[in-house]
């Protein structure tokens, strides 16, 4: 299987089948542990190899809690994707397939521009704390760029719009990739 880093399309579709392939993984290395220890100590569970199989559990539900999180979401349109690099102004980056946690809600975007100052995102997602996204991001961006403005979009048309409208100016190289660095980790 093809490995997608974050920010990329495909990475959402790609991120799950990863985490369920290794959660069955885990599931069976832990079984095949258990069954190897029960057959070796005489048909009983009281050993060594009960305990490591135990141990295996907490990777398998570490794999399945990712997979849940981004189950109902997919990976955005490749076709949107390339026609969006193409209008993309000078000293911006262009990122996708984004799945967002904060402590109390689960973002997803489909598409983010940084640079030139600007957090350009588009959040089609109609939930009720989709609403909470701006200022979430807002406050995450600033604690490392005060400059940057944050813009969350919902419709397509719109989030084009404020790309086109993007000025150029004098970026602060750490400043953005502190930015980027930050959408980044937010990531699932």
């Amino acid at each position: 299987m093809k490995h997608i880093e974050k920010g990329n399309v495909g990475y959402i579709d790609s991120k799950k089948k990863s985490q369920l392939l290794l959660t069955i993984l885990m599931a069976l290395i832990g079984i095949a542990i258990f069954l190897v220890g029960f057959v070796l100590n005489k048909y009983s569970n009281k050993n060594l190899f009960t305990i490591l199989a135990i141990l295996f559990v907490l990777p398998a539900a570490r794999f399945l809690t990712t997979y849940f999180v981004l189950f109902k979401y997919h990976s955005s349109n490749k076709e949107q994707y390339d026609a969006l690099k193409k209008i993309l102004p000078d000293n911006t980056d262009l990122f996708s397939d984004l799945v967002i946690t904060s402590s109390e809600h689960v973002f997803h975007m489909d598409f983010v521009v940084i640079g030139n100052e600007n957090v350009i995102g588009l959040c089609t997602d109609t939930s009720k704390h989709a609403k909470d996204l701006p200022s979430y991001l807002t406050n995450s961006v600033h604690n490392w760029a005060k400059t940057y403005k944050v813009k969350i979009c919902s419709t397509y048309e719109e989030f084009e719009r404020n790309i086109k409208n993007i000025t150029e100016c004098q970026i602060i190289k750490e400043e953005e990739d502190n930015v980027i660095s930050l959408i980044l980790s937010l990531i699932v």
